[in-house]
């Protein structure tokens, strides 16, 4: 089931949603939110507080949850 999106502040991520167990972002430049399973909700809310969504995720996320 796939988590409702929260509209993010971000130059590249347009919206995140969380389920408890996989963050789903929706990157501006794609129509389909991308899915990251097993991630922590801290991840998630780090993701939702930092200054820069988009240096969070590729500092903290990107290539680490498949």
């Amino acid at each position: 089931m796939l988590a409702t999106l929260t509209p993010l502040n971000s130059s590249a991520i347009a919206a995140v949603g969380y389920d408890g167990q996989n963050l789903y972002i929706q990157f501006h430049s794609r129509d389909e939110p991308y899915t990251y399973p097993n991630v922590p909700y801290s991840i998630f809310l780090g993701l939702v507080n930092a200054d820069s969504p988009g240096t969070y995720y590729h500092l903290y996320i990107h290539g680490k949850y498949n």
